[in-house]
């Protein structure tokens, strides 16, 4: 007992106590979480932290007291943001001028929240630190120990071209061992967006008081070496051109400071009122805030006291129908500053024009139906509709002959070659009857736009949906979800979709839920029709959730707000796709003419990828590359090219170390449209000769067409590879091409290690029957089939799809997406994807 006491005891406990810093690291990121939640959307959530750990009971032995913990908030320093000014707000930009001692600043004092454990056994038990949105380990005792970030920083996302600002303010100091509740608490909040850029002939500086080094923060965003510095007070970020400033204050513990007014700016104007908004030092707005007018006061409604902002800080003031046109000034406090006073010029008489669109006469036709506060035109050929407009006498009501109408567009949904088809007449001149007709031309495709018509001093809008017969009805939804997470490290994902029948979307919603760990479930919502929704796991604290089961789902909303088609799968987050994945690319994406990687160092892990990219329709953003470590899932890094050719690097430790390098071209959607991944040992040795990559067309033997398409290929790895699934996109051809072989197979891969296949059994029409060619993707072996092994540097292998229910005409190998009319997409075991485009001769 005397040597269990002295050697299983400690060595028990321990273990007890790394469990317990292990615990103690989920809950204080679940802190961090509610302090950045509170600060963007002003709600408090309060969460809870076991401080201590009881150890195991034991008859007769002796266990040490109860380990302790010490949770305190403690002086950081001051965040600073200097050589700023507000890019499209004159009050704004007053403030930064001479609001903060250091002119063109924005400065705000923060603290740093840390927990630091007392274990019995556990000597080497990091601290958690909690400082400006990054929650890290932190050694204080040892001399030059790294701090080792468990999130992601918020700084600044140069992808959104956001800084985002959080100020800790409070007191909190505790030591126990039972659990305490921490409740962050909005101070100033939720943030404001403000567009802000440097001082002519400046870098914003952005000094930040923390304890991660310049190099770490570095490999944390897409900022070049270069920006980011170690100063004596924390690290300094050097950005250029604008950004969009979010600050916000939040609360931990006792002792609080709120905030008060600080500057006064103009929200909204027109000719009649104005209305005013209150900020405080946060930019965010203060209710129950007094607004004085003091000069030009006269001209406004009567009011029986000095009206207060309401909860948006807001305030809004009438002139008097018959008053002059008149500069009026509005204070806070006493008005000295420059920044807490605003001025509005109101007034004028009354209008003398009326300007109304026609509603009466759109009501009596059959394509225009008037549905919550929307013209909707119903149309199955036709691309332009007649729109009339009256012009009015505001004083007689008589109609103004010969009165100059001019119309505009805004707010529309079209984009891309439908934004150019979408057009308004510019002008015209009214009749006897006051009347003008304008023609208004739709494109070839639902959406909606606002038709503005303005004579003299008045403007009437009319906002119209265009609904094509035929093509109408709720929203669909095509979609990709891709796995990037590796067991042992992050969960890791990129969600893509394309909805058609937009005419009554609303937005869609992206929904991670972990199964094993409800924390790190998080949702992301978008109204935009076609988008790439690739944040989870690269910005957000997933760490801990690579291996993860997830449930996922896509919603789609309808401007009603009722979802109207969703997909939810069940994935692993092991780097492997979930089935059912579309090909979300168009006849003109941007495609990936080669990628050639280089491993330059057998010493090190130092790699650099070539890249090339043929963009004829002018789509293309930018080339992610991710460098996925396959033996130690931290060193992943996401590297980005901007350019149509390119060279990014990755330099990391010693080797050997395994390596999926995913490159990946993107549109002007942010959605991934062509991929290829290469597979690589960092040992010095190039991956070319190591085994090629992957699939290759065998274009000697040529490709066989018609209702059948057949080809060959090659595995030019050196080990062998295992088809799971494919997907195959003859839409270009006809939009309802499919195959269905009644009970023969429809999809066979032959002539090497194993064959795979897949059967639809059945021979009928119905969608149980048969594939759809439509880019779906199907898995070989879910499909009454079985997956195809290709064996390593495998001789021609055959792939067969049939039969189509349309004919496919003369088919021959192309580079080229955007040429492609049939796309045939191969998904490998080891996540890579194989496409083959064809087009016809």
């Amino acid at each position: 007992m005397s040597i269990y006491q002295v050697t299983i005891v400690p060595a028990e406990n321990a273990d007890v106590e790394y469990t317990h810093s292990q615990t103690t690291q989920h809950q204080l990121m679940d802190v961090r979480n509610s302090i950045l939640q509170a600060a963007a959307t002003g709600t408090t959530q309060p969460t809870s932290i076991q401080m201590g750990t009881e150890y195991p009971t034991r008859v007769f032995l002796v266990n040490p007291p109860p380990s302790t913990g010490t949770l305190q908030t403690t002086p950081a320093g001051e965040i600073r943001l200097e050589n700023v000014q507000a890019a499209r707000n004159t009050e704004t930009d007053e403030f930064f001028a001479e609001y903060f001692p250091t002119p063109h600043s924005w400065t705000a004092p923060t603290k740093n929240l840390s927990y630091e454990p007392e274990y019995s056994e556990y000597d080497n038990a990091p601290t958690l630190l909690y400082s400006s949105s990054i929650l890290a380990n932190y050694y204080p005792d040892r001399e030059n120990a790294s701090v080792l970030p468990l999130s992601e920083q918020l700084l600044v996302n140069e992808q959104s071209r956001t800084i985002t600002l959080v100020a800790v303010n409070g007191s909190l100091s505790t030591t126990r061992s039972s659990s305490v509740s921490v409740e962050p608490t909005a101070l100033s909040a939720p943030y404001q967006e403000i567009a802000v850029e440097p001082t002519p002939g400046d870098m914003m500086q952005l000094t930040v008081p923390i304890q991660v080094s310049a190099e770490t923060l570095t490999a944390r965003t897409s900022l070049d070496a270069a920006q980011v510095t170690d100063v004596p007070d924390g690290v300094q970020i050097q950005l250029s051109g604008e950004y969009t400033l979010r600050t916000a204050k939040v609360g931990v513990g006792s002792k609080t400071r709120g905030t008060t007014a600080s500057y006064l700016t103009v929200a909204e104007t027109d000719q009649q009122t104005v209305t005013v908004e209150v900020r405080d030092a946060f930019n965010n707005p203060v209710a129950g805030v007094p607004v004085e007018p003091t000069i030009g006061s006269g001209i406004l409604e009567n009011q029986a006291a000095i009206p207060e902002t309401n909860e948006d800080g807001q305030v809004t003031f009438h002139a008097r129908d018959t008053a002059p046109e008149t500069s009026v000034r509005f204070q806070i406090k006493d008005g000295a500053p420059t920044y807490e006073t605003v001025s509005a010029t109101l007034g004028g008489g009354i209008d003398t024009y009326n300007v109304s669109w026609q509603r009466d006469q759109l009501a009596n036709r059959a394509e225009i139906q008037h549905q919550d506060g929307v013209w909707v035109v119903n149309t199955s050929a036709g691309l332009t509709v007649d729109l009339p407009v009256q012009v009015q006498s505001q004083v007689t009501g008589d109609p103004l002959t010969n009165a100059l109408v001019d119309y505009a567009l805004n707010n529309s949904t079209y984009t891309g070659a439908n934004a150019q088809d979408v057009a308004i007449t510019s002008q015209g001149v009214t009749n006897t009857s006051g009347e003008h007709t304008a023609t208004l031309e739709i494109p070839a495709a639902n959406g909606s736009v606002d038709v503005y018509a303005a004579s003299g001093d008045d403007v009437d809008t009319l906002p119209i949906r265009v609904n094509h017969a035929g093509d109408g009805g709720e929203p669909s939804l095509a979609s990709k979800i891709v796995d990037q997470g590796q067991t042992g490290s992050k969960a890791r994902y990129e969600t893509s979709y394309d909805i058609t029948n937009t005419a009554n979307f609303g937005s869609v919603e992206v929904t991670y839920r972990n199964l094993d760990n409800p924390w790190a479930t998080m949702t992301y919502t978008s109204t935009e029709p076609r988008d790439n929704i690739d944040a989870y796991g690269w910005p957000d604290p997933t760490g801990g959730t690579g291996g993860n089961q997830y449930e996922i789902t896509i919603a789609v909303y309808n401007d009603a707000g009722t979802i109207v088609d969703s997909r939810t799968v069940t994935d692993t987050a092991d780097g492997v796709n979930p089935t059912g994945n579309q090909d979300l690319s168009e006849p003109d994406s941007p495609t990936l003419d080669s990628a050639t990687l280089r491993d330059l160092n057998p010493n090190s892990v130092n790699y650099e990828l070539d890249y090339t990219v043929s963009d004829p329709a002018g789509k293309f953003t930018e080339t992610e590359v991710l460098f996925v470590n396959t033996n130690s899932p931290w060193e992943t890094s996401q590297e980005t090219g901007t350019t149509l050719s390119d060279t990014v690097s990755h330099t990391d430790g010693g080797t050997p170390k395994q390596y999926q390098v995913y490159v990946q071209v993107q549109d002007d959607d942010g959605i991934v449209v062509d991929q290829t991944i290469i597979n690589d040992t960092a040992n010095g040795v190039n991956p070319a000769n190591e085994g090629g990559q992957g699939l290759q067309a065998v274009e000697s033997d040529g490709v066989t067409s018609g209702t059948q398409l057949q080809y060959s290929i090659r595995n030019t790895d050196d080990a062998p590879v295992t088809i799971t699934d494919f997907a195959i996109d003859a839409t270009p051809i006809a939009p309802n091409m499919r195959i269905n072989n009644g009970n023969g197979d429809e999809v066979r891969i032959t002539g090497d290690q194993q064959e795979g296949y897949a059967n639809r059994v059945g021979g009928g029409q119905g969608s149980g029957s048969r594939f759809e060619a439509d880019g779906t993707q199907y898995s070989l072996v879910n499909n009454d089939g079985a997956n195809a092994i290709l064996s390593a540097n495998s001789g021609s292998v055959t792939v067969n799809f049939e039969d189509f229910n349309n004919n496919l005409g003369t088919l021959e190998f192309t580079d080229s997406a955007a040429n492609a009319v049939v796309t045939v997409t191969l998904y490998l075991q080891d996540g890579r994807e194989q496409t083959f485009h064809f087009q016809q001769h």
